[in-house]
């Protein structure tokens, strides 16, 4: 579980895709040893104010962001996510 995303793809507001400050809401770990290890199946992550709940190459990405007061396209506020 961390702050960031573990990859920029997916995490965020697409419109945010190619922006300049992407490198503070994300760190490209998909292709890096520690996901290739098997050790990792679930990532869970914060900060973007985007909710996402996919599979990238093995690895659970997930993450339920209510964001601002009025909430996050996608949170839901009972989501439990097994470990």
């Amino acid at each position: 579980m961390t702050h960031h995303a573990p990859t920029l793809e997916g995490t965020g507001d697409p419109k945010y895709l190619d922006g300049p400050t992407n490198s503070a809401f994300a760190t490209e770990f998909v292709g890096s040893e520690i996901w290739r290890s098997g050790t990792v199946k679930v990532w869970m992550f914060g900060h973007t104010h985007w909710c996402c709940d996919f599979v990238r190459e093995g690895v659970r990405v997930v993450s339920n962001q209510r964001g601002y007061k009025d909430g996050a396209p996608g949170f839901v506020p009972d989501k439990v996510v097994d470990v």
